[in-house]
């Protein structure tokens, strides 16, 4: 009896605070909220707002949604939406931990990519140094694999795959999906930088088979990319191909445009060093050049200029 009246009071509660949004699309979407954002970034990026506004600002709830908008535009690379939304966080002393860590992390990343070397690492010790103070006795893995990608983020290679490798041994045997796939696709990260090219695809292929059970299509899309890269550079051009073409429909049903940019430049590139003129312009040809990085920026420009 005293659950049954908990769980009417509960109902009550969640129904006085949506009572002026339509009480089936709403707690549908409440519902659902926290999985959709962990499976369908676009989506996410398109209820969250809704959301955000009807939850109390600084809440529990609220830091929740802020941090799946952050991993929203973060994985969708919307990098200057992204560092706008972090900016007024950024002196904040009041932030619940794990939101500050994020919030570093990501402003980190933003700048990097933006060649502000100096001050990308001063955000990324910023984040380790909160992660190494909370995570001393009893490591969540998922959290030691965020600071050894913030070591990646530094350059700091042996250091982060040494870390990792101790990471894989010590949870073997934890069934944890996500964190599975997290740990393969940073030990990709690192194998790749230490030119163990071996690793680099065996690691891209372990985070290849965990990501479709994430239940997330851009871990798909991400991890399809990584494995097509690892061919790529090994000259498996066949292989590389083959996974490159997977990139292009989940990406697309993910909306991850930026995915699909790079894919076309690559396949380019594989055609052309396999002297398929045509079918490397038919593939650049489909490139709009509206979200290239500086890197791809600049491979589009050199093989424009070479199948000319």
């Amino acid at each position: 009896m005293g659950k049954r009246i908990l769980r009417l009071l509960c109902l009550f509660i969640f129904l006085s605070i949506y009572s002026d949004v339509s009480v089936a699309e709403e707690t549908s979407e409440f519902v659902d909220i926290h999985k959709t954002c962990k499976i369908d970034y676009q989506k996410c990026l398109i209820l969250l707002p809704e959301l955000l506004t009807y939850n109390i600002e600084n809440s529990r709830l609220w830091y929740t949604y802020k941090l799946y908008q952050f991993d929203a535009l973060f994985a969708l690379e919307h990098f200057i939406e992204l560092e706008k939304e972090l900016l007024p966080f950024l002196e904040d002393d009041e932030l619940p931990l794990r939101f500050k860590v994020s919030v570093f992390i990501y402003y980190g990343k933003c700048i990097n990519s933006k060649k502000n070397n100096a001050l990308a690492v001063m955000y990324f010790n910023k984040a380790k140094d909160i992660l190494l103070a909370v995570n001393t006795e009893w490591p969540d893995p998922l959290e030691l694999v965020k600071v050894a990608n913030i070591f990646n983020a530094m350059h700091e290679y042996h250091l982060g795959y040494e870390m990792l490798l101790n990471v894989e041994s010590r949870f073997k045997r934890r069934k944890d999906v996500h964190f599975k796939y997290a740990l393969y696709s940073n030990l990709g990260h690192f194998a790749f930088a230490l030119n163990h090219h071996n690793k680099h695809i065996d690691y891209r292929l372990k985070a290849f088979k965990w990501s479709q059970v994430t239940g997330n299509i851009n871990d798909q899309v991400i991890a399809t990319f990584n494995v097509a890269r690892a061919f790529f550079f090994v000259n498996q051009d066949d292989q590389a191909i083959k996974f490159f073409k997977k990139v292009i429909p989940l990406a697309q049903q993910a909306g991850n445009f930026s995915a699909i940019e790079k894919t076309h430049i690559n396949l380019a590139d594989l055609y052309f060093r396999q002297n398929k003129i045509e079918m490397a312009r038919k593939s650049l040809s489909l490139v709009t050049h509206e979200k290239l990085n500086s890197t791809y920026s600049k491979r589009y420009q050199k093989l424009k200029v070479q199948l000319n």
